[in-house]
């Protein structure tokens, strides 16, 4: 559901939530929250396993055959712990209760007494308009966020450094006056068409001169591996396309440079090539499939 809606349909909930707490609570007589008063009925019927005693001063001794635990009411604690962290008596308070002729919602706290509930509830949200019947408020159109466009590629993982943090882009260095390599142990680069270190190929003086048209040994050295290994292939598919043997009767058509050699059937049957068997003796009308198995058989 959309943004809007969804805030629309929460202050709504809550309005209605909110107002029928706080009416239900005026509407009742309990001196406790509702979910409290439930859970002290729970403890009050589990109280009715336990025998207190009291010391004659203070505390309250809770006991359930072998077990045995201390209550002291005015601290509000007990062995148990569950009294010292709730802020309601547990059973074997509630036992000590009893015991005295007290009632258990006295001894509950303060935070989950009446006046705190509807404390909490007094305060109401205020009924909305849709937004068809809001008001319009002149001003400059929002306009959406500017979010920058994707690149093609990779996105980089790692920020490129400078150079006195020892980073890896290219660069100048300033007392050498000579280019370095774009990796961390920065070897000089030299020039491919003369060899020098101060300049590039890019910027080569000598590259409008005769000397430069034709390539030197420092261009055939820097050659590509991956040039040489196409020149390589080149030779190899060369090599593979022999001339063969020609037989009787068959006209057989070399494939082409660089296309895959077809088998002799394929060359002998199929509509693309349209092979025609010649021979000597074979009378006119003759079928061409016969006359190539004239020439296979050799009759």
């Amino acid at each position: 559901m959309p943004l809007l809606t969804m805030l629309q349909e929460i202050q709504f909930k809550l309005m209605t939530r909110m107002r029928q707490k706080r009416d239900d609570m005026l509407a009742s007589d309990l001196q406790i929250c509702p979910k409290i008063k439930k859970y002290l009925d729970v403890l009050i019927t589990e109280s009715r396993k336990w025998n207190a005693a009291w010391d004659g001063e203070r505390k309250f001794q809770v006991k359930q055959g072998t077990r045995c635990v201390t209550v002291d009411l005015e601290r509000g604690n007990c062995d148990c712990r569950v009294y010292d962290l709730t802020g309601m008596p547990c059973q074997h308070a509630i036992a000590a209760i009893h015991s005295r002729r007290h009632n258990p919602t006295d001894y509950v706290s303060d935070y989950y007494k009446r006046e705190k509930y509807l404390a909490a509830y007094k305060h109401s949200l205020e009924a909305m308009k849709g937004e068809e019947y809001w008001d319009f408020h002149g001003g400059e159109i929002m306009l959406p966020p500017d979010i920058p466009k994707r690149l093609r590629g990779m996105p980089k993982k790692l920020r490129r450094r400078e150079a006195w943090e020892g980073g890896s882009r290219s660069q100048t260095a300033p007392s050498q006056g000579v280019l370095l390599q774009r990796f961390s142990n920065k070897k000089v680069m030299h020039c491919s068409n003369c060899g020098d270190a101060s300049h590039r190929l890019a910027k080569c003086p000598t590259m409008g001169k005769d000397s430069a048209t034709t390539p030197t040994e420092a261009t055939k050295k820097n050659e590509t591996p991956t040039g040489a290994k196409r020149k390589a292939t080149k030779e190899v598919r060369r090599q593979k396309l022999k001339p063969r043997k020609a037989q009787p009767g068959i006209v057989i058509r070399e494939p082409e440079e660089g296309g895959k050699p077809q088998t002799q059937a394929s060359q002998t049957v199929g509509k693309k090539w349209q092979k025609l068997c010649r021979l000597p003796g074979i009378a006119k009308g003759t079928n061409w499939i016969q006359g190539c198995i004239y020439a296979d058989t050799g009759a």
